[in-house]
């Protein structure tokens, strides 16, 4: 989407360790257009649990405290929660081709902590130049939007493969991001994009 190459990439969980921002498109009367880059969540499991408990303020500060000593990781994962509830507008959802619904266990909580987020979310299904013969990408990307179907804070599904993507992806990406945004940000969104 940036045009060039930024951040560490590896196949492999916890690479990304801080959130960076990257503008898109900066307009002096319409702002900007900015893609955050930022970790992944974690232990979703325990992650969700503690923000199930945000509403017993005395528990959660002490736990707050508590992480933030012991468990950097998991008050790292909270902190980007309250962060992306301050500043995004739309959360773009990487889902991999290459893993069945069934055994991607960790997005139902991923998606639970996302919907007390409070913001669209677009799954983008990733990683579909498969080698398990042809028709096989079809089934999964089925598979995977069935899945997400079940989850009303998901307002869209998007193919975007990280290395056979075209411009036509993206275009259908930013459309998609435009029909998500509340009317207030439409316009602004529309010159930027």
């Amino acid at each position: 989407l940036l045009g060039k190459d930024v951040g560490e990439i590896e196949d492999a969980p916890d690479v990304t360790k801080a959130v960076t921002s990257y503008d898109l498109v900066v307009d002096r009367t319409a702002g900007a257009l900015r893609l955050w880059d930022t970790p992944g969540f974690g232990d979703s499991f325990r992650l969700a649990r503690r923000f199930r408990q945000r509403h017993r303020w005395v528990a959660w500060a002490i736990r707050e405290c508590w992480d933030r000593a012991f468990n950097q990781k998991l008050w790292r994962g909270q902190r980007l929660v309250l962060d992306l509830r301050t500043r995004a507008s739309v959360i773009l959802y990487p889902v991999s081709l290459l893993e069945r619904p069934v055994d991607a266990v960790y997005v139902a909580p991923e998606l639970e902590i996302m919907a007390w987020v409070g913001k669209p979310v677009l799954a983008i299904l990733n990683q579909g130049g498969s080698q398990n013969g042809p028709g096989s990408d079809q089934s999964r990307d089925q598979e995977w939007r069935s899945h997400l179907s079940d989850f009303p804070l998901v307002h869209g599904v998007v193919n975007l493969d990280a290395y056979t993507r075209c411009w036509l992806q993206e275009l259908t990406l930013f459309g998609e991001i435009g029909q998500v945004l509340p009317e207030e940000q439409r316009a602004d969104y529309t010159r930027l994009a």
